[in-house]
């Protein structure tokens, strides 16, 4: 699915991101992007939104889009492109989080974009959301860039069975897998899904 997270500098974007794992979203600290992409930021005509993600992979959002055939005449149009970033000088920029869990905390040094070249061209938007407690890239570049420290324990609200705790009080008690479904109703209300979908894939899962 593909999370809009609005710049605080400017509302009316949003960086889009993309993820598999909707029950890792609530320990998000930082959005990556690479370097070296060249990003655009997109006006929506339906949502009346401006969105920021790579330009290849703009069927991500638009469902059958190919930047390589020309426009139909008889369709209107989408979204218009208003401008393009560099992945490098995007760093630093600061996003509205979707929850309010670990704001408290990390405030001072999450929730901004960060940059490494593990950040793929290949599916998703080119923005790749950040929950360093749940993944090894997501640790080591959190770290790199100062978002938590080596020796912290990053947001990890989770018991040994794999069950909310109290820390995130709306899905304490439930298994994570079981809290996808409320987590993405949650982010439909806050406006905060731009597009949901299913897809089968492999990726390291153990939750004791």
């Amino acid at each position: 699915m593909t999370v809009s997270f609005p710049l605080v500098d400017d509302p009316t974007t949003s960086l889009l991101a993309w993820t598999t794992t909707p029950w890792t979203l609530p320990s998000n600290l930082g959005l990556c992007v690479h370097p070296d992409f060249t990003y655009i930021k997109i006006h929506d005509f339906e949502r009346n939104q401006n969105f920021i993600l790579l330009e290849n992979l703009l069927s991500t959002v638009y469902k059958g889009y190919d930047p390589k055939k020309k426009p139909d005449p008889k369709k209107e149009p989408q979204f218009k492109k208003v401008g393009t970033f560099q992945g490098k000088d995007m760093v630093g920029w600061r996003y509205v989080p979707i929850f309010d869990y670990f704001t408290e905390q990390f405030e001072d040094r999450a929730f901004r974009v960060v940059a490494d070249t593990y950040v793929t061209e290949t599916s998703g938007t080119g923005i790749v959301h950040q929950a360093p407690a749940f993944g090894e890239d997501d640790h080591r570049i959190s770290v790199a860039h100062g978002v938590v420290r080596e020796d912290e324990i990053p947001p990890c609200p989770l018991d040994e069975s794999g069950k909310f705790t109290s820390e995130v009080k709306e899905y304490e008690g439930k298994h994570v897998k079981d809290a996808d479904s409320q987590i993405i109703k949650d982010l439909q209300k806050k406006g905060r899904l731009i597009v949901r979908g299913d897809i089968r894939h492999s990726y390291p899962f153990c939750w004791r």
